[in-house]
């Protein structure tokens, strides 16, 4: 999905936060930070990160340079091997137009070597938020990979994400009332993006409004469009 279209798709649903962050690199989040400088929506430069226990964890972030930094951590520690394009798709980065600026030559989809305390240590260090991925849900969840979800005190997780199959399932999951809870799209595609959203009570809608929504637990998940 190129930023121009995020950023489209995100305007027709009416978002009013959203977040970039293709795995395991930052390399579009400058693209979709400038195009929404002339918009409402604001918007969260990040990645998604694949541990080398193969569980996926948000990190999210103010700035773009910590989200570019972070990117430039993990991308020594992906193992370079041929890239399919026409198998695994194009894993380019693009300006305001669409126009290619580069590819990344590196499988973004592969686990990276650095551990989940390695990268949550990391994360924290770069100033940003470490949040599992859809937690629930098979291959790349932290409790299909691990089995377990500790307290909040032994992982600093700073929250956990939900996918939409547990808000239509909803399961038991040890220490969940630990953590503040979010819902994404967690869109690979541009018709996804806003088909599950968190809400947010905040009168400020920024970084600093976010951080504070989470700690105070003023988030709402599970949230499908037609409940808005």
């Amino acid at each position: 999905m190129s930023p121009r279209r995020i950023l489209e798709e995100a305007q027709a649903k009416n978002l009013d936060i959203i977040a970039l962050t293709d795995h395991n690199t930052a390399l579009n989040c400058p693209t979709l930070l400038s195009l929404a400088k002339n918009t409402n929506i604001v918007v969260f430069p990040g990645l998604e990160i694949t541990s080398r226990e193969e569980v996926h964890i948000l990190a999210l972030f103010e700035h773009l340079e910590e989200a570019l930094d972070m990117g430039q951590w993990i991308y020594p520690s992906l193992t370079e091997f041929p890239y399919d394009a026409e198998k695994y798709g194009d894993q380019v980065y693009v300006d305001e137009n669409e126009v290619i600026l580069g590819e990344v030559s590196v499988y973004l989809g592969q686990a990276c070597s650095y551990t989940l305390e390695e990268i949550v240590d990391t994360i924290h260090q770069h100033n940003g938020l470490a949040i599992p991925s859809h937690i629930d849900r098979p291959g790349s969840g932290l409790l299909d990979n691990l089995g377990f979800l500790l307290p909040q005190e032994k992982t600093r997780f700073d929250a956990i994400e939900l996918s939409r199959y547990y808000w239509l399932s909803p399961f038991p999951i040890p220490n969940k009332e630990d953590y503040p809870c979010l819902s994404s799209s967690d869109a690979h595609f541009p018709e996804a993006i806003g088909t599950l959203v968190s809400t947010i009570d905040t009168e400020e809608k920024s970084w600093q409004g976010f951080c504070k929504a989470l700690h105070e637990r003023q988030i709402k998940a599970g949230i499908f469009p037609s409940n808005i």
